[in-house]
């Protein structure tokens, strides 16, 4: 699962982008995201990059239900009822990680593997979700460069 900040440094690289393309048309990998970025890279002001990551994950990634449904965050249809056990351990009571603790989870439920440089993220998703892989943006590149 690549978290907003993977997207984005996926549309900022030309040659990265072209390979990760390469790799799901020959699909060698898939790539998912949720609604939460989606709505994320609709906030994003320049619109010409926000179209061009529109564009890459509706034709490159598979849009999954979150694990977990949150008052005011969560797409009616685009969310499952969660026991949310692994969103209460990452978001520790803090609303404003709410939207990483609902793609750890996911990731964690549905994928097996969490792409992000969210460094606080990262933290806590080691600590309290062992298994669940996490790859840093640039160990993600560096597989699919390879």
């Amino acid at each position: 699962m690549l978290d907003t900040n993977a997207i984005n440094s996926i549309g900022y690289d030309k040659a990265l982008f072209d390979c990760v393309v390469a790799a799901v048309n020959n699909q060698k990998l898939t790539l998912y995201i949720t609604h939460i970025q989606e709505d994320e890279i609709e906030r994003i002001p320049n619109s010409g990059l926000r179209s061009n990551l529109q564009n890459f994950i509706q034709n490159y990634c598979k849009c999954i239900p979150t694990r977990g449904f949150v008052l005011g965050i969560s797409r009616l249809g685009e969310a499952s009822f969660y026991d949310g056990e692994e969103i209460d351990a990452i978001n520790k009571g803090n609303m404003n990680m709410m939207h990483d603790a609902l793609i750890a989870a996911t990731a964690n439920c549905d994928v097996g593997c969490l792409v992000t440089d969210d460094n606080i993220l990262r933290k806590r998703v080691t600590k309290e979700l062992p298994n669940l892989k996490i790859l840093s943006n640039s160990e993600f590149f560096k597989l699919i460069l390879e």
